[in-house]
């Protein structure tokens, strides 16, 4: 008040004198998404990034949707056949005998097929248990606590942190080192991919015989990757992808 009784008067074209009107408090930098003007970010900072409009309109709502998309993801692999062990028979006739017998190849069912519940329970039978552990852990457990968490933190209202005496700034803190913390710890996931290539050159083996007319047999065995496999490891690629997402824009 005392400032503007200080301010110098000014004569109007009416002849009247006038103070001058004060300048306008600037405003916050930032803007919403959605392109309708300015905002002011303190008014919107303590908010769900669910609910913020500095998060896209199509992020809000398609975020949410994903994590749930890839939880599911992670249930039908898990469900499903991870890997099967092939084991192919092969003949070839020397030459004396090929006139009348063409080769052949044998491709039985698989003998074994591996999913998440009968390879930690297999793994742990034959005392193997931290190599159980990981994998039970990390493939069975970790993936949906991560999306359950991420998701969370997607909703959660820093605002409403006073309510339960919390500082609203501290929330927000915490949310985005959550989020770190879920990005670093969910790269633990693709252990299933390492063990996918130690089974791959564990059981692949060939075995040949042949007779003194040149017949041969062979025996080749491997592992083959099954849908189980391959959607577990797009399930954890898109689940890192989506850890990516929400950080970026908890920065913004």
């Amino acid at each position: 008040a005392s400032d503007e009784l200080d301010a110098p008067l000014l004569l109007s074209e009416g002849g009247r004198s006038e103070r001058p009107k004060p300048p306008p408090p600037p405003e916050e930098e930032g803007s919403t998404r959605d392109g309708s003007g300015p905002v002011d970010s303190r008014r919107f900072r303590f908010r769900s990034l669910a609910r913020s409009p500095r998060v896209a309109a199509w992020a809000r709502v398609a975020v949410p949707l994903a994590i749930l998309g890839n939880a599911a993801l992670f249930v039908s692999s898990n469900t499903s056949v991870g890997a099967s062990v092939l084991v192919r028979l092969a003949y070839r006739p020397g030459a004396a005998a090929s006139k009348t017998l063409p080769p052949e190849t044998l491709t039985p069912p698989p003998v074994f097929s591996f999913t998440l519940a009968n390879s930690v329970r297999d793994m742990w039978r034959a005392g193997v248990y931290p190599l159980a552990a990981l994998i039970g852990v990390f493939s069975g457990g970790w993936p949906y606590l991560k999306l359950f968490l991420m998701l969370i933190a997607w909703v959660a209202n820093p605002g409403a942190g006073p309510r339960f005496g919390f500082d609203a700034a501290r929330v927000e803190t915490l949310r985005g080192d959550a989020l770190s913390a879920l990005d670093a710890l969910g790269k633990w996931s693709l252990v299933d991919a390492f063990v996918m290539i130690l089974f791959r050159a564990a059981f692949a083996f060939r075995l040949e015989a042949a007779d003194e007319d040149g017949n041969r047999v062979a025996i080749d065995a491997e592992v083959r990757p099954e849908y189980g496999f391959q959607s577990f490891l797009l399930a954890t690629v898109l689940s890192l992808a989506l850890g990516h997402v929400a950080s970026a824009w908890h920065r913004e």
